[in-house]
């Protein structure tokens, strides 16, 4: 049985469409598929960070703003409130407005005395305070008590005050 060359010729020619119509051309709509998804991804991404950013923004501006007209107990006690430390506030006492330091305005200060923190919260609660703009830590006593805990003594100052 032998094959004729015009035979062997057009079933080579028909395997060659077959395998260009089931093989090669697949790949490239899938190939196109996979570039529009990627740049729908990208897109997606793009406007995710966009919005990241605006929310970095307005979460930096909102609390600062509301920072400065709360008085500094009620700002010391929210912080306490949001890291869980308030229970351990033992004493906070406020005391008056003072002058500043020859550039007008005024200083308001507090007395404020924390019992039972481990070190973690005392690092956690320090941080806290020095985030808060323009809040100063005047003085810092740490104290060991019993095992692993400490008592925090420390007096706290901010210019300006809530009205």
């Amino acid at each position: 049985m032998t094959i004729s060359r015009p035979l062997l010729a057009g079933l080579i020619a028909m395997l060659a469409v077959l395998a260009l119509f089931w093989g090669v051309l697949p790949l490239f709509t899938w190939r196109a598929e996979g570039n529009a998804r990627l740049a729908r991804a990208q897109a997606g991404q793009a406007e995710i960070r966009a919005l990241a950013e605006e929310y970095g923004r307005l979460a930096q501006s909102a609390p600062a703003e509301a920072r400065q007209q709360q008085s500094l107990f009620s700002l010391v006690n929210s912080e306490a409130g949001r890291l869980q430390l308030a229970r351990r506030i033992e004493a906070a006492r406020p005391a008056r407005l003072r002058e500043g330091n020859g550039r007008g305005g005024s200083v308001e200060s507090l007395e404020l005395r924390m019992t039972g923190l481990y070190l973690k919260q005392c690092l956690e609660w320090l941080q806290a305070l020095e985030a808060v703009p323009g809040l100063r830590i005047e003085s810092l006593n740490l104290q060991r008590t019993g095992q692993n805990q400490l008592d925090l003594d420390c007096a706290l100052s901010r210019p300006g005050g809530a009205p």
